[in-house]
Formats: C-alpha cells, sequence, structure tokens
C-alpha cells in the first residue's frame, strides 16, 4: 500500500490500505503463538532456574516447528508433496502455529480472495487457537505451583537446620557439611 506513494502504479492495480487484516492476523495468529512460546520457554526458566537450558528450550521450538512442517507436508516447506484433506484436517488441530489450520481453510481461495478475504475463526482453526490458549494457560498455572513446591522444600531444609548453601551434594546422597 505504500508503493503507489513512491512509484506510479495505475489506478486499480492496488487496493487501498485496510488495518483490518493486520489486527485480525495479529490477534489469531501472532499473540496466540507469543503466548505460546512465552509461556513454553517461562515454564523451563522457573523450573531449570538457568539460561542456558531457556536458550536450549527457545532452539528447540524453532527447529521443532521446522520438524513438524516437514512431518506435515506444510506448504512453506519447499519440495513437500501436496497434503491429503485427511493429514490437513488432523494437523490443521495439533499444528501449534496454526499454519496448517490457514492453509486448510484457505486452499482453494482465488487470488482475488486471498486479497481481499480473511480467515475466519471457526471449525479447525477455533480449534486450535482454543487448544493452544488452553495449554498456554495451564502452562502459566503450573509455574506458581511448581514455585510454591520449591519454597516449601527450602522453608523445610531452614527449619531442619540445613540452609541451602550447607547441603553438599554427591550422587546418591545428601550430607550436610560440618
Amino acid at each position: 500500500a505504500i508503493l503507489p506513494l513512491v512509484v506510479p502504479v495505475p489506478d486499480g492495480r492496488v487496493l487501498p490500505f485496510r488495518a483490518l487484516p493486520y489486527v485480525w492476523s495479529a490477534l489469531v495468529f501472532v499473540v496466540p503463538n507469543l503466548l505460546l512460546c512465552t509461556a513454553l520457554l517461562y515454564v523451563v526458566a522457573a523450573v531449570s532456574r538457568s539460561t542456558l537450558a531457556t536458550f536450549v528450550a527457545s532452539i528447540a521450538i524453532y527447529c521443532g516447528y521446522f520438524v513438524t512442517a516437514m512431518m506435515v507436508d506444510s506448504p512453506l516447506i519447499a519440495g513437500t508433496r501436496p497434503p491429503t484433506p485427511e493429514l490437513l484436517a488432523r494437523v490443521a488441530v495439533l499444528d501449534p502455529f496454526g499454519l496448517s489450520a490457514f492453509f486448510e481453510q484457505s486452499r482453494y481461495w482465488t487470488p482475488a480472495e486471498s486479497s481481499t478475504r480473511l480467515p475466519m475463526l471457526t471449525g479447525r482453526l477455533l480449534i486450535n487457537r482454543l487448544l493452544v490458549l488452553g495449554v498456554s494457560t495451564l502452562l502459566l498455572t503450573l509455574v506458581p505451583w511448581i514455585d510454591r513446591r520449591r519454597g516449601a522444600r527450602q522453608l523445610t531444609r531452614k527449619r531442619t537446620g540445613l540452609a541451602a548453601d550447607s547441603v553438599v551434594t554427591t550422587p546418591g546422597r545428601v550430607r550436610a557439611m560440618t
């Protein structure tokens, strides 16, 4: 939509700018995907308390996306065969990023429809997005529970006289330093 401001383009060649498709795509795809990735990384960081583990988890999310895309023959991966309707229907629900559900919905759109239509939040796309939001919510509700359990263990150590920094761990046993 910025091109006609820079380069002269004949009238009717470019549609007018509309913000709705960008906002809709952000709300339907970007926000749930961001919430899922953030929840996964937050849980890994809270459980492991390790920057390295969180970094490895972020790489695993990235690699996992490409492995999943190759396994389901995503149209985004070059050289894949066209997916069957049965495979696309199953993957549309399980794809954590929702692209398969979008491809299932927009599979038979004409180029004109692709330029003007928005994906409908119905059917498998709705199920997929609700599943992603549910998993994200579940992950985020686990973190306080994990922290409470960790805090209770530390409180028990303090009550028994074993401070966290006075415990030496060796494979198979725990003993207090004297």
